[in-house]
């Protein structure tokens, strides 16, 4: 039985890469980002008794310790998930060497996390408006999908309707961007390699360590310039280590 809170919207978008014209994939329509102030918030209304700065700080403490926890060998497990580390790479001595091998944490949802989709409603709305769909970022040097990137480095943005392109009036405006998520400031990309309707080549800025949403502003949509630009966003997090 679905929760009553519980409801997601789905829209669908052509795919492309089969000849059924008729065939499409789906997306979570996005309702926004939870951060620990949005939490806090949801806590407090719950009717906690603490102020919300003191649950925020609690949060942002707990996150540290579990990453802290997690870097030191140990096994994360709360109500969300379950994390642990793992290594990667083939060994042929007994040294580490980080250009070889990679530690990399194994996170997965917990059964409570899991009951809780299972039982979310889903509304299907049909195709969604035919603006930029944003699909997943490829890093050239490590070859992380939708994770890691590397500054200074060339990166490939795949997706639909996702040229860069704008009048005069809106040259300044249009582009990619990194919006960094601890204080939403905005880094243009300076360099496009190519600039094509799937497929974005581009230099990543010398960002700080950090994580970043990637943002893309455009005007262009299939043979024609819109009166203003459309702006869209990766779904995933970016992360400059």
């Amino acid at each position: 039985m679905a929760i009553e809170n519980n409801q997601v919207d789905i829209q669908l978008y052509d795919l492309t890469v089969t000849p059924d014209p008729n065939d499409f994939f789906g997306r979570v329509r996005s309702k926004g980002t939870l951060t620990n102030e949005a939490i806090a918030s949801r806590i407090k209304k719950e009717g906690s008794e603490y102020q919300a700065e003191t649950i925020i700080e609690l949060l942002n403490r707990a996150d540290r310790i579990k990453s802290e926890g997690l870097a030191q060998g140990y096994s994360i497990n709360t109500q969300f998930i379950n994390a642990r580390l793992g290594v990667s790479g083939v060994f042929y001595e007994q040294v580490f060497n980080p250009l070889k091998q990679q530690l990399k944490a194994v996170i997965n949802l917990t059964s409570n996390s899991r009951e809780m989709i299972e039982k979310t409603k889903v509304t299907v709305l049909g195709q969604a408006q035919t603006g930029p769909v944003l699909l997943r970022v490829v890093d050239s040097l490590t070859g992380e999908t939708n994770n890691q990137i590397t500054p200074n480095n060339a990166v490939t943005l795949f997706g639909d309707r996702i040229k860069i392109e704008g009048d005069d009036a809106h040259q300044e405006e249009v582009g990619l961007y990194f919006v960094n998520l601890d204080d939403q400031s905005k880094t243009k990309v300076a360099q496009l390699i190519s600039n094509e309707n799937k497929a974005v080549i581009f230099m990543v800025p010398s960002l700080p360590k950090g994580n970043y949403e990637l943002e893309l502003v455009t005007q262009r949509s299939l043979n024609k310039l819109l009166k203003s630009p459309r702006t869209e966003r990766l779904e995933n997090v970016l992360i400059v280590n």
